[in-house]
């Protein structure tokens, strides 16, 4: 797909659901056209769950698909870096491959219509993958990049003191991940689309599988966690616990 393309596309999914502002509203003064009530976000909240069980016959339209994506691709990200990647798998040996290299329980899940891959980056991947952002998608110069990646540096080694633990840069990458998991499950929610997020996988064996794709380099990108995207089965539904909001919520 060219640049054209590509704008065309998401100009035309920008509104994530019905009611949502358009995607031209950007800067000071810039308000929403229509709010979203409190009833559909508690709908949509309350119609979330981890669907156990997929019915293989319903599949997600492309109109929807390319929303949710749309929902990944503007959900945010620490410095804007963006570190992480999907990989929707539709082929079936891949899927497959992906099956065999999880847990038996998550076996039904991969029944859905879809299932996507969320990769972050390494800490030898991310450093041109930072370059790459801030010169090619921000549009930044020589010198403002420079001085844009000590300042990161500086925050990465001193206050957040990921720089220079084993797998810190990787595992904040994948909190980037998991922010864009969460966008991705609350949208297909508001669109009636059932999730359940993975993590039961051998990150060793699903990395293997998408190597041998040609999908990703393991030096660069590794799996985080899957998302199985479809339709619940009848029967699918458990009772859903949660604890009181004065246990989980502190006010000072």
């Amino acid at each position: 797909m060219d640049q054209k393309e590509s704008a065309a596309k998401n100009e035309r999914i920008a509104p994530v659901y019905a009611g949502a502002a358009s995607n031209n509203c950007r800067g000071k003064g810039c308000t929403m056209t229509k709010s979203i009530t409190a009833k559909h976000i508690n709908e949509a909240l309350e119609f979330r769950h981890a669907c156990k069980k997929f019915d293989l016959n319903k599949k997600i339209s492309e109109d929807d698909m390319e929303l949710l994506l749309q929902a990944a691709r503007l959900a945010p990200s620490s410095y804007g870096m963006e570190q992480w990647n999907i990989i929707v798998a539709q082929d079936a040996k891949l899927r497959a491959q992906l099956k065999k290299a999880s847990s038996i329980v998550n076996g039904p899940r991969f029944d859905a219509s879809h299932i996507l891959v969320f990769t972050a980056k390494t800490a030898s991947g991310f450093d041109k993958h930072m370059t790459h952002m801030l010169r090619d998608v921000k549009g930044a110069n020589v010198v403002t990049a420079a001085a844009m990646k000590a300042g990161w540096k500086h925050w990465a080694k001193t206050d957040f003191k990921i720089y220079d633990t084993p797998d810190g840069l990787h595992q904040w990458a994948a909190r980037q991940a998991y922010i864009v998991l969460g966008f991705v499950m609350l949208a297909a929610a508001e669109r009636g689309i059932d999730s359940c997020a993975i993590e039961g996988f051998s990150i060793d064996k699903v990395a293997a599988a998408l190597e041998s794709f040609k999908l990703i380099n393991r030096d660069n990108d590794l799996p985080v966690v899957m998302l199985a995207l479809g339709y619940r089965a009848d029967g699918s539904t458990h009772p859903r616990s949660r604890r009181d909001m004065d246990e989980i919520v502190t006010w000072y």
